[in-house]
């Protein structure tokens, strides 16, 4: 096929060069020796080009073949390790997907649970409605009776602080008396003590002097007694040697 273009390309390019030429001259035509010269020279360039050409393109066919050997090492390579990150991939998929049916079986429990409980909170809730209201209207009525017994306690209090004044007046009125009759009591005490005071003065007095007496006394009766042991004692010896 490229020698068939070769030679429709020697073609094109004698015709182009004729026709830019001109293929006869004003006076006469070409001979055709000067015609197979031509052909010959051109044939000439065309082969050289060929080789050129041939050659240009066995050498990019070598490295070409180079780029493709390392290309399909490469991809030998790739391929290889994207089998082993499939593998890889699919067992992790497989380990997720497990863990999604765990975690939906799970979910499933739980939410059957959370349904359950769901349900008896909100018969509590229903329950417990109830019993606020019934806790409401009773808290209603006794903030009622508070506050009725409040104002009564209000107006009981008023009237104590009135009766409380009343009697602090009187009380006031019966401390100036006390105190009045205190100051006359501390003076007649006062004057009591310095009486006392005076008479224990004198009972003093009079306490040594009898004291002084009762020792002479006491003197002459123990100098009696001593007196009387000894006849005692004689009396009592002749006694004894009489008996």
């Amino acid at each position: 096929m490229k020698k068939a273009l070769a030679i429709l390309l020697a073609v094109i390019v004698v015709a182009s060069a004729f026709m830019m030429s001109g293929c006869m001259k004003a006076e006469n035509y070409y001979t055709k020796t000067d015609i197979d010269k031509f052909i010959k020279n051109l044939k000439n360039e065309i082969t050289s080009k060929n080789k050129e050409a041939n050659e240009k393109i066995e050498s990019i066919k070598a490295t070409y073949g180079e780029k493709v050997a390392l290309l399909e090492k490469e991809d030998a390579d790739l391929k290889a390790e994207l089998e082993t990150l499939t593998n890889a991939y699919n067992a992790k998929v497989a380990e997720i997907e497990a863990e999604i049916a765990a975690d939906t079986k799970a979910l499933e429990a739980h939410k059957t649970a959370y349904e359950a409980e769901l349900a008896l909170l909100m018969k509590a809730d229903a329950d417990n409605k109830a019993e606020i209201e019934a806790l409401t209207t009773e808290y209603s009525k006794k903030v009622d009776e508070l506050e009725a017994a409040d104002k009564t306690n209000k107006e009981a209090l008023a009237t104590l602080q009135e009766e409380y004044k009343a009697d602090l007046e009187l009380l006031k009125a019966a401390d100036a008396a006390n105190e009045a009759a205190i100051k006359k009591i501390e003076k007649d005490y006062t004057d009591k003590v310095k009486e006392l005071e005076d008479a224990d003065r004198t009972n003093a007095e009079e306490l040594e002097k009898l004291r002084g007496e009762y020792e002479a006394e006491l003197k002459l009766l123990k100098a009696a007694d001593t007196d009387n042991k000894a006849e005692i004692e004689a009396l009592t010896t002749e006694y004894s040697k009489k008996v």
